[in-house]
């Protein structure tokens, strides 16, 4: 059995359900998004998603992947969509469990 990486990111901003509404129109098109008890997944692979989840002061992003030489670039790509769907630059402190 392969394990799991998980990776984690808090990010302060009290428009976490407007950037994670724009992230899902810019990507539907390209994945098949679900939103289910106000958790967004995105499945970028067979291997790798994506959760993004809106709280009242800031949007958390959790990635679960068990390819391990993809999860830098799986957060550099989380992180940069993120920025440019909130027209700002936040800080990234990923959290890896």
């Amino acid at each position: 059995m392969t394990d799991t990486n998980i990776s984690e990111l808090r990010i302060d901003t009290l428009e976490a359900a407007r950037i994670i509404k724009r992230l899902s129109n810019h990507w539907k098109h390209k994945f098949e998004i679900t939103e289910q008890h106000e958790i967004t997944t995105i499945p970028f692979s067979e291997q790798s998603r994506v959760f993004l989840s809106p709280h009242q002061d800031y949007l958390l992003a959790k990635i679960e992947t068990t390819e391990n030489e993809r999860l830098e670039q799986l957060e550099h790509v989380v992180i940069s969509h993120i920025n440019r769907m909130a027209n700002q630059e936040f800080p990234a402190h990923w959290i890896r469990a």
